[in-house]
Formats: structure tokens, C-alpha cells, sequence
């Protein structure tokens, strides 16, 4: 495989990664897991520096793109078990952008948040093949995640640490339970004083009640549970739209009389 052909088959992982269908009259996680795992599959014959080089391209411009990078990772090593470049290849790119990671920010706030997704998105997969190596990303992630929320963050910046708390936030108590308390913390401080959009303020409240209920679906009241269902965020996203128009016209009503 040219490198050409390989960049092409990386742009279509992350074009997957961003939609939620592909035209195959089967359910559509299993098609995207097929299409996912074929891909994998063709890619799979690339030299692995070349292959991690194009993959840490792609995780640090597409935030939808690092859990497919793991995913490729994982799966290259269950077809080689005794062939570590991939694996190695691409955690020499994650601890290296950890390294660079002020300067980063500084230049793109977009990569840097991207870089937080790959450790914490990785750590599973790294922890699977070899739970020694994977003690190499712990300090990172939680630093990393710490920057992320508590030194000059922006809304988006917020919005990421509180998916990640929602994805990955049941691992990190288990690792360091008072870091984690702590980040719950900081983003109740940053629920009560940031001028936030309503996804934003969801999402924070999404991690709070994930922590209360130490991440366990079955401890979670269902009124809880049934209020992050997706259904319930689109009428919830209805009932503000409405509230806003019924304000506005209030207002207009008001300022005629």
C-alpha cells in the first residue's frame, strides 16, 4: 500500500467518525463497526511509522477520530500479537505532544483538547495490551485533564473535560478517587459562574450525577438515567427554543403597549 492510498483510507475512518450512517440495511453501529474494522483491516499492511504518523494527524485535527485511532491500535495488535511498532509509534507521538503540550495550547486550543481525547481514549486499549506500559499515560492524563478545566479555559475547552468525565470518568476514580473529586469541583465552580450554552450546562450536570452515582447504571435513579436519554435532550432543547420565542414575544407584545 502507497502512502497515498493509506491517507485516503484514513480519510474515510474519519469520515465515519463524523456520521452516524452508512448505506447498508443493517443496524448502524454494527455497519459502522464493519466498515471500521475492514478498513482496519486494509491499513493494517502499512509500515507502522508511516500508519502512525497519518493516524496522529488525524486525532489531533478530529476530535471524533482518537477513539477509531485506539480501536486501530487495538485491533493491529490482535492480528500481531508479537509486533509492538504501532502501539509503540503512537504512544512516542501522545507522550511527546504531552511534553509540548503549553506550547500547543497556546497555538491551537482545538489540538490540545484533541491531545487530553487520545490519552484518555487510549489508556483502555494501552491498559489491555500491556497494563505495565500503560501506567506511562496515568500522570499525563490526569495533568493533562486538570490544565484542561482549571488554566484559562474556554466553554469548549469545559464541554470536553465533561464528556471525557462522562466516558472516562468511572477508570480515573478508580485510579486517583480525590483527583477526580476534585474536577467534579471545579466544574460545579464552572456550572455556577460560566456564562454557558445549555448543551454546556447539561453536559457538566451529566458528569456531577455520573459521580454521585460513582458511574453504576443500576444505583442511578431511572428519573436520572431517563433525563440524559437523547430523546429527552431533544425535547429539552424544544422547551428552551420555545421559552425563548414565548420571551420574545412577551417582550414585543410590552414594548407596542
Amino acid at each position: 500500500m502507497d502512502e497515498e492510498q493509506l491517507r485516503q483510507l484514513i480519510a474515510s475512518l474519519c469520515i465515519l467518525s463524523k456520521e452516524e450512517s452508512i448505506p447498508y440495511k443493517v443496524k448502524k453501529k454494527e455497519k459502522k463497526i464493519f466498515a471500521v474494522n475492514t478498513i482496519s483491516v486494509l491499513i493494517s499492511s502499512a509500515p507502522c511509522e508511516k500508519l502512525a504518523y497519518h493516524l496522529h494527524q488525524r486525532w489531533l485535527s478530529e476530535e471524533n477520530f482518537t477513539k477509531i485511532a485506539a480501536h486501530i491500535i487495538l485491533q493491529q495488535q490482535h492480528m500481531h500479537e508479537k509486533d509492538f511498532n504501532l502501539f509503540s509509534c503512537c504512544l512516542a507521538h501522545i507522550l511527546s505532544d504531552f511534553r509540548s503540550r503549553h506550547q500547543i495550547r497556546k497555538g491551537n486550543k482545538l489540538v490540545f483538547r484533541n491531545i487530553v481525547r487520545a490519552m484518555l481514549d487510549f489508556y483502555p486499549v494501552y491498559k489491555e495490551i500491556d497494563a505495565a506500559v500503560s501506567e506511562c499515560l496515568i500522570e499525563p492524563m490526569f495533568t493533562s485533564l486538570e490544565d484542561l478545566i482549571n488554566d484559562d479555559s474556554d466553554e469548549k475547552d469545559i464541554k470536553t473535560a465533561a464528556e471525557l468525565i462522562i466516558d472516562h470518568g468511572k477508570t480515573l476514580f478508580k485510579i486517583k478517587s480525590g483527583k477526580c473529586d476534585s474536577f467534579i469541583v471545579a466544574l460545579r465552580k464552572h456550572l455556577c459562574e460560566g456564562d454557558f450554552k445549555p448543551v454546556t450546562r447539561r453536559l457538566i450536570l451529566q458528569a456531577i450525577d455520573f459521580w454521585t452515582y460513582r458511574w453504576d447504571s443500576e444505583i442511578m435513579p431511572f428519573c436520572i438515567k431517563q433525563f440524559y436519554e437523547p430523546s429527552s435532550s431533544i425535547e429539552f432543547i424544544k422547551n428552551l427554543k420555545q421559552t425563548s420565542r414565548m420571551l420574545s414575544e412577551s417582550g414585543r407584545k410590552e414594548s407596542v403597549v
